[in-house]
């Protein structure tokens, strides 16, 4: 049986859908699903344990669209498809996975060449 898919889709700007990351995280640690991302700004960086994809009407079907995430909803999501645009969740899951969330975020190979090219070694 495949993982239940987690969409997080382009429902707002950037730094919104950064800060959902660590929710969706803490959700796949708890539960195991599969993250799946549908930026287009995935051109410029990835992040790692997520797959890119598209959140098609196939996938909204019968998925929870999670907009706040409180414990009680929380632990509620196994098993669950959703499409996630909670900013926050319970903070005893949050709060040691945040600094680990941004580390996932990498800078895609080109630009990276790019910056390093006008930092000093």
């Amino acid at each position: 049986m495949s993982p239940p898919k987690l969409f997080i889709d382009e429902f707002v700007g950037i730094s919104n859908r950064l800060e959902t990351l660590p929710l969706a995280f803490a959700i796949q640690k708890a539960y195991g699903h599969q993250i799946i991302l549908d930026w287009h700004e995935l051109d410029s960086f990835s992040v790692e344990g997520t797959t890119r994809g598209t959140v098609r009407l196939l996938a909204r079907i019968g998925a929870l669209r999670v907009r706040h995430c409180d414990r009680a909803l929380f632990d509620t999501l196994a098993n669950r498809k959703m499409i996630l645009r909670s900013l926050d969740g319970p903070g005893e899951l949050l709060d040691p996975i945040y600094l680990e969330t941004a580390r996932r975020v990498k800078l895609a190979a080109p630009l990276r060449e790019k910056f390093s090219v006008h930092l000093p070694p």
